[in-house]
C-alpha cells in the first residue's frame, strides 16, 4: 500500500512530460506514426520502416491539429491523432525541418485550409485528381505542403517499386500497381537530412 502514492506521482510526472512535448510542437513539424492495418504493414515491409502513416502539425490559435490524409484530408486534434497509437510500443516519431522558420510558419497556417479540400488517394498516384480536385495519400499531403514554402536538399519523390510482396500490392490495386511512378513515403521523411528528430510521443 506504500507504494500507492509513489505509482501516483511517477504517472502523474509521465502525464505532465507528455502535456510539456505537446506544447513544444510547432507548426511544419512532421509526425510519423506506426498505424496498425493490412495496408500499413505492407507500407513498412516495402520501405523496412517503423512507420506506415504520416501527418503535419498545424497550429489554430491556441489548438494544435495534425493536418493528414486518413480517409479524407482533414485537421484532426492532436489528442486524437495520438491516441490512435497510445497503447504501441513503436513510438510516435517527431521530426522538425532545417529550413523552417517563424515566417513558413505562418504562411503554412494559412495554406493548410487549401489541403484540406483535397481527397483522400487510395492508389497512391502523383497528382491524381478527381472532378478538378486533387486526390492524395499521406506522404504526398505533407511533401506536397511543406514544399511549397521550402525548399528541400535531400527530400524528392522517387520510383515506387512495390518490390516486397508484390502479389499482395497487386490485389490491394487490383492489377494496377503504379510501379515505377513518383511517389513519397513516411519512410523518406526519416532519411532526409532536411529534418531532424525531437522527442517520441
Amino acid at each position: 500500500m506504500r507504494l500507492l502514492p509513489q505509482i501516483i506521482v511517477i504517472s502523474l510526472c509521465f502525464s505532465l512530460s507528455a502535456i510539456a512535448s505537446i506544447k513544444d510542437l510547432k507548426t511544419g513539424d512532421v509526425l510519423l506514426q506506426p498505424l496498425d492495418c493490412w495496408v500499413c504493414s505492407l507500407i513498412k515491409l516495402e520501405e523496412n520502416s517503423k512507420y506506415a502513416h504520416v501527418g503535419v502539425l498545424v497550429e489554430k490559435g491556441k489548438q494544435k491539429f495534425v493536418l493528414e490524409a486518413i480517409g479524407e484530408v482533414r485537421l484532426t486534434p492532436i489528442m486524437d491523432f495520438l491516441n490512435r497509437t497510445k497503447d504501441m510500443k513503436t513510438k510516435i516519431l517527431v521530426r522538425r525541418s532545417l529550413l523552417i522558420n517563424d515566417w513558413h510558419r505562418q504562411k503554412f497556417i494559412t495554406l493548410s485550409s487549401k489541403y484540406e479540400k483535397m481527397f483522400y488517394d487510395t492508389q497512391f498516384r502523383w497528382n491524381n485528381y478527381s472532378n478538378n480536385t486533387e486526390e492524395v495519400y499521406c506522404s504526398e499531403l505533407v511533401y506536397k505542403y511543406l514544399n511549397e514554402l521550402l525548399d528541400f536538399k535531400s527530400l524528392a519523390p522517387k520510383r515506387m517499386e512495390y518490390r516486397v510482396n508484390p502479389k499482395l500490392w497487386d490485389a490491394y490495386f487490383k492489377g494496377k500497381t503504379p510501379r515505377g511512378e513518383l511517389g513519397v513515403s513516411p519512410e523518406d521523411f526519416v532519411k532526409s537530412d532536411d529534418f531532424f528528430s525531437i522527442m517520441l510521443l
